[in-house]
C-alpha cells in the first residue's frame, strides 16, 4: 500500500474526515477491471471505515463484494511471526517454548515431540503441511475449509513427516 494511503487509514482509527480522500486513491490503486480488495479499518470492535475494491474474479468479472472469501494462505505467515516476535520482546513467550504448552489437542501426534515456537517459524517442526491434511482425509485443496476442519484433519494425523 502507498505510504499517503497508509497515513488516510490511520488517521481513520483516530477519528479523521478522509473516507473520500482513501476511497480515491484505493480506486486509483484497484481499479474497476483489476484483482480488487476489500479493506475495512476496526477500532475496538467497531468498523470505521469498510470499502470494496476491483475484482475478486477477474476472467468472469465478479467484484470483490463485503463477503468475498480471500484464500490468504501465505500471506499471513509474516504476521504471525511478527506477532510471536513481539510477545517474546515482552517476554510472554520465548523462542524455544514447547508448542505443548500453547497448542492442545490440534496436533496430537505432535505432543511431547520437543516442537519448540522456533521450529514452528522456520518451518522445521515436522508437522505436515495443511494441504497434505486435506488430501489425505480426501478433500480438494480447492473447497471452502474452515479452521475447524483443518484442526480435524490435523488432529487425524499419526505421526509427524519427520522429526523436529
Amino acid at each position: 500500500m502507498r505510504p499517503k494511503l497508509l497515513v488516510l487509514l490511520a488517521a481513520l482509527l483516530a477519528g479523521g474526515c478522509v473516507e473520500d480522500e482513501a476511497d480515491n486513491l484505493l480506486k486509483q490503486k484497484y481499479p474497476a477491471g483489476s484483482p480488487g480488495v476489500a479493506v475495512a479499518v476496526v477500532r475496538d470492535g467497531s468498523v470505521l471505515y469498510s470499502r470494496t475494491f476491483g475484482l475478486a474474479e477477474v476472467e468472469h468479472r465478479v467484484p470483490v463484494a463485503s463477503d468475498t472469501m480471500f484464500d490468504v494462505a501465505s500471506a499471513s505467515k509474516q504476521f504471525t511471526a511478527f506477532a510471536l516476535f513481539n510477545l517474546i520482546a515482552q517476554g510472554q513467550v520465548q523462542l524455544d517454548d514447547s508448542i505443548d504448552s500453547y497448542v492442545t489437542n490440534i496436533f496430537p501426534a505432535a505432543a511431547g515431540k520437543g516442537i519448540t515456537i522456533r521450529h514452528l517459524l522456520g518451518h522445521t517442526s515436522g508437522i505436515r503441511d495443511y494441504v497434505w491434511a486435506i488430501t489425505m482425509a480426501g478433500r480438494r485443496f480447492d473447497d471452502i475449509h474452515t479452521v475447524d476442519d483443518v484442526h480435524r484433519y490435523l488432529r487425524r494425523e499419526k505421526g509427524l513427516g519427520r522429526a523436529p
